[in-house]
C-alpha cells in the first residue's frame, strides 16, 4: 500500500538531510519507512530494532538485501527532526 500511494516518500522529501553524504548507509526514505513499519508491527521502542535490522522480511519489504538501521542511527535520525 506504501508503494502503491507513496506517502512516506513524499514525506521523506520534505525532510531535510543536512548529513554528510559521505559517510551515510542509509537514506532517509528507507529510514522512515523502517520506523513507520516497525510501529505498525507493534514495535515502538526503537531498542526492537537490533534485532529487527536483521529480519529478512524487513528487509525485502525495504528494498534491501543487508542489514537496515541500528538503534543508535534512528535515534538520531529522530532526534533531528522538528515541528517544522
Amino acid at each position: 500500500m506504501d508503494q502503491r500511494l507513496g506517502l512516506i516518500r513524499d514525506v521523506a522529501l520534505e525532510l531535510d538531510d543536512t548529513r554528510r553524504r559521505a559517510s551515510c548507509v542509509h537514506d532517509v526514505e528507507t529510514m522512515l519507512r523502517q520506523r513507520v513499519f516497525g510501529l505498525c508491527l507493534g514495535y515502538e521502542d526503537l531498542n526492537d530494532h537490533q534485532t529487527l535490522r536483521d529480519d529478512h522480511a524487513l528487509q525485502t519489504v525495504l528494498g534491501k538485501d543487508t542489514v537496515v538501521a541500528s538503534p543508535p542511527t534512528l535515534c538520531r535520525f529522530e532526534n533531528r527532526a522538528d515541528r517544522a
